[in-house]
């Protein structure tokens, strides 16, 4: 499902048929999306069996041929960046015939996506890869994690690849421990010389905030603050303004449930900011970050008043604060999921309702005075509609 913003509507945008071999009858699920100009985009899946790419070139969206790395199953890709529209990235997995999955990179030259070369720690274990970022044409990251084997367990840990222009490394990553689980989620750049990456790690007891910081030559664990040692503390998304300026949000238990969790970097340390909380007792969560100024940030995500979820959009603007957000109705469930915005004055979110028997598009705009719920259309009111993510590359087209 593609929804298209022109200026004034939403409506539904058209989106190629996939044409899959009859053996084939997973669902493709797209999800992530990058625009390296108003009119090229680029939709990446996240399928159990083959790679999906979809452009959007001004006009219409059309499938554009992927490079398979198994033919004809189990190809994934999970992130995609742009540093030109000649020039994209895109990272995920493979599943090979030895069952395990391996590190999967594509290129976009301007005319075609091709497999890139990309290294694994052994091709006997499993390598994973999130996300991808680019600070320049000549700079990427990706990061995810790999399976390492410790006598006869296997335990998790971070894995980083860097594009220098000629080829992608391995390029050596810290992790708290070869005995405990750790986790790269994400990861941006807010220059050459830092990049952030993050995630968690298992201490144990209980999932504890990973936050790694690349200074220009070597990657490093910065110290981040938890909530307790023995309560889970998840980061779901980064975002920076500066070197000087980063946020990271997600959740934490408090033992009774999950509260907003939002770390903050001022160009020293990391530390943890008092996010609100619709109450101690109900579950609040948040998953999306973005800032359109450096006094200025929005997160989103939901909470549950016991009964349903309800959106929950905070804001910063020298402190955080729960900005009434609507919702469709308090008796159905209502998520947002991303956020996005192309001024102070003019920002969206996007998620679901359900509507008592199926889910549906939900979009909602920060006017500068509010946020109001923005008519958004579905495929149709008995089948189920998602929005998992929203991006604008200007204010009169989004996505």
């Amino acid at each position: 499902l593609i929804d298209q913003w022109n200026g004034a509507a939403w409506s539904i945008g058209s989106s190629p048929a996939v044409s899959y071999p009859a053996t084939i009858n997973d669902l493709v699920n797209l999800v992530d999306v990058a625009c390296s100009s108003a009119s090229q985009c680029w939709i990446v899946s996240e399928d159990s069996n083959l790679a999906l790419i979809e452009e959007w070139n001004g006009t219409a969206w059309s499938v554009i041929p992927s490079a398979n790395a198994e033919a004809p199953l189990d190809d994934s890709l999970y992130g995609v960046a742009c540093s030109s529209t000649s020039d994209c990235w895109q990272v995920g997995n493979y599943y090979a015939y030895n069952d395990v999955n391996q590190t999967l990179i594509e290129h976009w030259d301007g005319s075609s996506w091709s497999i890139y070369s990309s290294p694994n720690t052994s091709t006997s274990h499993t390598n994973y890869l999130s996300g991808v970022a680019c600070s320049s044409s000549t700079n990427c990251w990706a990061a995810g994690y790999y399976e390492r084997p410790n006598g006869r367990l296997e335990f998790n840990q971070t894995l980083i690849l860097q594009w220098n222009g000629t080829g992608w490394s391995i390029v050596s990553s810290p992790n708290t421990s070869i005995s405990q689980e750790n986790y790269l989620n994400a990861i941006t750049c807010a220059s050459a010389a830092e990049c952030w990456a993050v995630g968690d790690y298992y201490n144990g007891t209980a999932y504890q905030t990973l936050i790694e910081q690349w200074n220009g030559s070597a990657w490093s664990i910065v110290p981040s603050p938890n909530s307790s040692s023995s309560q889970n503390n998840d980061l779901n998304a980064v975002a920076c303004i500066s070197a000087s300026q980063c946020w990271a949000v997600g959740n934490y238990n408090n033992g009774t449930t999950y509260q907003t969790l939002v770390l903050f970097w001022n160009g020293f340390s990391w530390s943890s900011v008092s996010p609100p909380n619709t109450s101690a007792t109900q579950l609040n969560d948040l998953k999306g970050i973005t800032c359109p100024s450096a006094s200025q940030c929005w997160a989103v995500g939901d909470y549950s008043n016991g009964s349903t979820y309800q959106t929950l959009i905070e804001r910063w603007n020298g402190s955080w604060s729960i900005v009434s957000s609507p919702n469709s109705n308090s008796a159905q469930n209502n998520y947002l999921l991303g956020i996005t915005c192309s001024s102070i004055s003019n920002c969206w979110a996007a998620g679901s309702y359900n509507n008592g028997s199926v889910s549906q598009t939900l979009i909602e705009q920060w006017n500068g005075p509010s946020w109001s719920i923005v008519s958004s259309p579905n495929t149709s009111s008995t089948e189920s509609n998602y929005l998992n993510g929203i991006t604008c590359s200007s204010a009169a087209r989004c996505w």
